[in-house]
């Protein structure tokens, strides 16, 4: 995902580059209890789609990166 994919997704949740795992998590949630079909029916369901998806990229994003990190520390550790 490029740098302009993840801005994307947090303009679609409703957030600036700044953001943290912490922020990222709770604007989905506030705008999945918003928008979540059983509340609103039918008429907000792409909407929904749309934060579902940037938040599991963003979410997956931030998994990866987690992983390359601790699989760097472990090559640099054996390395040494």
């Amino acid at each position: 995902m490029d740098k302009a994919e993840i801005l994307t997704n947090l303009k679609t949740l409703g957030l600036d580059a700044g953001a943290s795992p912490d922020d990222i998590h709770s604007a989905f949630r506030r705008l999945a209890r918003e928008l979540h079909p059983d509340v609103t029916g039918s008429k907000s369901d792409f909407r929904f789609k749309q934060i579902t998806s940037a938040y599991n990229q963003l979410k997956n994003l931030k998994s990866h990166y987690i992983l390359e990190i601790i699989l760097n520390y472990i090559t640099k550790k054996e390395v040494t």
